[in-house]
């Protein structure tokens, strides 16, 4: 249990790292990947049910509340809603698959962006709807989509060797 849950931080620290340091420099058309968003949708598809995924889900919104925004609250109402999603999915339609991972990366890319833009006055500012998919969704969609197989493969390794030594012990 001691392993799984150091595993588990480690799992949580490494993509916080990722976004912090090399994260702005990985961008296509000046938007960045969301790494927390991916990692949100991967730990909820391969962790089944528990607190696990919730929990992932709220501090990784807290952390990109803190970094990122000037409201708090809305990252972690959107990642914790998409882990109840995924979860809920999983659970009901599929179980761990790389295209309902890549499916559910991609829908909560679309969303984070088009609440982001609502929200948070953008509209407001004279972004129309064709420069913010062409600009802004298109590419995130893209980086995200690109980056969720590696992030997918990582975790589902070190998640299932974890749950494979409780079972052989």
């Amino acid at each position: 249990m001691k392993k799984k849950i150091i595993l588990l931080i480690v799992l949580f620290l490494l993509p916080l790292i990722l976004r912090v340091s090399i994260g702005e420099y990985l961008y296509l058309q000046g938007v960045v990947p969301n790494i927390l968003l991916i990692t949100v949708v991967v730990v909820a598809m391969i962790v089944p049910g528990g607190w696990v995924p919730y929990a992932y889900a709220a501090l990784s919104g807290m952390i990109e509340d803190m970094l990122y925004s000037k409201q708090i609250g809305f990252h972690i109402l959107l990642f914790c809603g998409t882990a109840i999603a995924v979860s809920f999915a999983r659970n009901k339609l599929m179980k761990n698959n790389i295209l309902f991972c890549l499916l559910f990366v991609s829908a909560a890319s679309f969303l984070y962006e088009v609440l982001n833009w609502l929200f948070f006055g953008y509209f407001r500012m004279g972004v129309t709807v064709g420069a913010l998919f062409g600009k802004t969704v298109a590419p995130v969609m893209i980086l995200n989509l690109l980056l969720t197989p590696a992030v997918y493969f990582i975790y589902n390794l070190l998640l299932r060797s974890m749950s494979d030594e409780k079972g052989a012990a």
